[in-house]
């Protein structure tokens, strides 16, 4: 079933998901990868037959994140077969994946499958350390090599998820902040999904609401001088490491 050209919208603010989708693209003869991390939207986008659209998305407190959402306002599809990969830091991914699907579903998106992998927590490098891995990325190319045996008789997937919803993030109270040691530098700011990073590094409090907690900021300062030590944050994090460092979860498929 597998079509020869791929379309990948991508949100990834720490390039774990754009791992993934890297790794999947390479199976195509023809491939686009999209990436909405920085404020691009998908906008005057039009798929022809053979096009198969790729969504992949990391998940935030088992949810898909709303930028995400915002950018793909004006993506419709006219039957297109649509792929969904949701990537998550080792504790679960509860309802994302079904949420997607039923947004895709909704724009007149075919979804044939969808997928569920693991990467090195956004809080901690202590869950999921590492990955996605050279194991995972063999998983990818085994969900490849599955769409490729799938006929119309298999469609549509059995996706896991519930609605309503569970709870997502809600309204941030707490962002990282810059140390002494800050630079300035401006990568911080570069990084930021929602531009709410000055250049010189500073965030302004009243923007603190709009942070993702993504820690894009965080994990690609070039001096390691960026963090965030709300107390709640720290609770959850010590909470997240005594459950859900061990075990290792594996990569799930859904068709």
């Amino acid at each position: 079933m597998i079509g020869k050209k791929l379309v990948a919208l991508v949100f990834s603010p720490t390039g774990s998901t754009l791992k993934v989708v890297r790794r999947f693209s390479k199976h195509f003869e023809d491939s686009e990868i999209i990436e909405l991390t920085t404020g691009k939207s998908a906008s005057n986008l039009e798929f022809d037959d053979e096009t198969m659209v790729l969504f992949a998305f990391p998940v935030y407190a088992g949810r898909v994140p709303d930028v995400y959402f915002d950018r793909l306002e004006d993506v419709y599809g006219d039957e297109n077969y649509a792929i969904i990969i949701g990537v998550y830091g080792n504790r679960h991914y509860d309802d994302a994946l079904f949420e997607m699907y039923e947004m895709l579903s909704e724009r007149d998106f075919n979804v044939i499958a969808a997928a569920a992998f693991v990467a090195e927590h956004t809080y901690s490098s202590k869950i999921a350390g590492g990955r996605p891995d050279e194991a995972d990325l063999e998983m990818v190319d085994a969900f490849v090599d599955i769409l490729q045996l799938l006929t119309p008789d298999d469609i549509p997937p059995k996706i896991p998820g519930d609605y309503p919803y569970r709870e997502g993030v809600g309204v941030s109270t707490w962002a990282p902040y810059p140390s002494d040691g800050c630079i300035s530098c401006g990568v911080c700011s570069m990084v930021c999904p929602v531009g709410i990073i000055n250049p010189d590094g500073e965030l302004p409090k009243e923007m603190i609401i709009d942070c993702l907690h993504c820690m894009a900021c965080v994990k690609r300062c070039p001096t390691n001088v960026r963090f965030a030590d709300d107390e709640a944050l720290l609770k959850l994090i010590a909470h997240l490491e005594e459950n859900f460092a061990e075990p290792r979860k594996e990569p799930e498929i859904f068709l």
